[in-house]
């Protein structure tokens, strides 16, 4: 009976000595996986965050999404502003977007859009940088819209006659929204 008790003070002190973050190491970091065969993507993502059951409105059936954040962080958004396509549901959190490309609409026409958007930010003051990056080997682009609240990432690339889009919003003063960023995006896969 000693030695269990032993060992039982020793890992309290040791989660007291290492504190939480330590912990969660143990436990697997606090992350989850999201794996949608419809959207055919997966990716990490951190463990507190939920998964939004708002449905929105697309132009197409071909169009598949995600929303994930955090609870604490989430938007108040009218009735009508859930059903926009362009709103953000939550202030921390990230979407994934899957989108049939066409005649009508392609990787080059995304492209277009961010730059009009690079423009439209940096005319309001926001911070705006961009750059070349890979998701799961594929070259994609990445545009980053900052100021001294938040910080929006978009991430466009297109595989197998398919756009994808990647929406990134973390707030400046939670020192751990880089790392969030990270590791959705290092742990992106398409299927």
């Amino acid at each position: 009976m000693i030695p269990i008790a032993i060992v039982i003070v020793v890992f309290l002190a040791l989660g007291l000595v290492f504190g939480p973050s330590m912990m969660n190491q143990i436990t697997g970091n606090g992350t989850k996986t999201y794996d949608n065969s419809s959207l055919g993507v997966s990716f990490d993502y951190p463990g507190n965050w939920e998964i939004s059951t708002i449905e929105r409105d697309f132009h197409d059936n071909d169009t598949k999404y995600v929303y994930l954040g955090d609870p604490n962080d989430r938007i108040n958004l009218t009735d009508e502003e859930k059903r926009s396509v362009c709103r953000q549901l939550y202030a921390t959190g990230v979407s994934v977007n899957k989108e049939q490309s066409s005649a009508d609409w392609s990787y080059e026409d995304e492209m277009a859009v961010a730059a009009e958007v690079r423009a439209s930010y940096s005319e309001d003051g926001y911070q705006v940088s961009q750059k070349n990056i890979t998701i799961d080997g594929i070259p994609a682009h990445e545009q980053r819209y900052s100021d001294n609240e938040s910080v929006q990432i978009d991430v466009d690339f297109e595989k197998n006659g398919y756009l994808y889009s990647i929406n990134f919003i973390g707030r400046i003063n939670d020192k751990n929204w880089e790392s969030h960023y990270n590791m959705i995006i290092n742990s992106f896969k398409i299927k």
